[in-house]
């Protein structure tokens, strides 16, 4: 397997002729080598691989993606598939299409181990020894499902973990450490739902009308619904919840998404 790299491959080319040759010298080699499957990384970027607006690396590339001489392995995100291959007849007919899914929490839980215990091996007998906590495992796991919606498992819960190695506090990286890591990359504070916020939630209600006056109905539904998502009652992969709040000026529209946003 050969990594084609897209950027290295346009790099100090001036003139479409220029770029010819080097495309035509790399898949010449690739095909004497006859033993070669290239990875073309971000294929949807062939397209769009241009400096300026005289060379196009995608008509160049053509002819060889149709070659039979050897294999190509391309990647993309599922939406860049949708929006520029897809519609692209040419693809769907050379490239077979193979959804690959994100990992499981479980698998994930797997990945994480193997990591963790190649760490502790690598840093076994040095000044900066590093132990990982099954707990921390867990927390990196569960909250990256939870929390983390830019990546997919496995790829969130192990940068979760590699930053977490880092700032490990004594060579330990605990629990508190992951949860630490997470709420800076997601910019919310966490915490649990101890007796004191539970109790808010109950009287939230109450809570809300120390700064909002009227609006019962309105109050109560948002209330009802923050409730809901604590007990569990709600996807866990769907927001807590989308609110929208609709009325002339004046009647608390804003003051009711600021004091519920507190």
């Amino acid at each position: 397997l050969v990594l084609l790299d897209l950027t290295k491959l346009l790099s100090g080319i001036q003139t479409q002729g220029e770029l010819a040759e080097r495309v035509k010298n790399i898949f010449e080699e690739v095909s004497f080598a006859q033993n070669v499957i290239l990875v073309v990384d971000e294929i949807h970027e062939l397209g769009l691989g241009e400096v300026g607006t005289s060379l196009n690396l995608y008509s160049l590339i053509q002819p060889y993606l149709e070659s039979d001489t050897f294999q190509f392995i391309g990647t993309t995100e599922g939406e860049n598939y949708s929006r520029v291959l897809e519609k692209n007849g040419f693809f769907a007919r050379v490239f077979r299409k193979i959804e690959i899914e994100p990992a499981t929490p479980m698998d994930t839980l797997n990945i994480l181990q193997d990591r963790a215990i190649e760490t502790e091996r690598k840093t076994h007998g040095s000044s900066n020894k590093i132990k990982v906590s099954l707990l921390a495992i867990k927390t990196a796991v569960e909250l990256s499902q939870k929390l983390i919606h830019d990546r997919c498992l496995p790829d969130s819960a192990i940068a979760v973990l590699k930053e977490a190695t880092a700032q490990s506090v004594n060579g330990w990286v605990t629990r508190e450490v992951v949860r630490r890591v997470i709420s800076s990359r997601v910019k919310v504070p966490l915490m649990e739902v101890g007796t004191a916020d539970k109790t808010r939630l109950l009287n939230l209600e109450a809570e809300i009308h120390q700064r909002l006056i009227d609006q019962q109905q309105a109050v109560k539904l948002v209330a009802d619904t923050l409730r809901r998502a604590v007990t569990g009652m709600r996807e866990e992969t769907r927001p807590i919840g989308s609110f929208l709040f609709v009325g002339p000026t004046g009647v608390g529209k804003t003051e009711l998404a600021k004091t519920l946003s507190e």
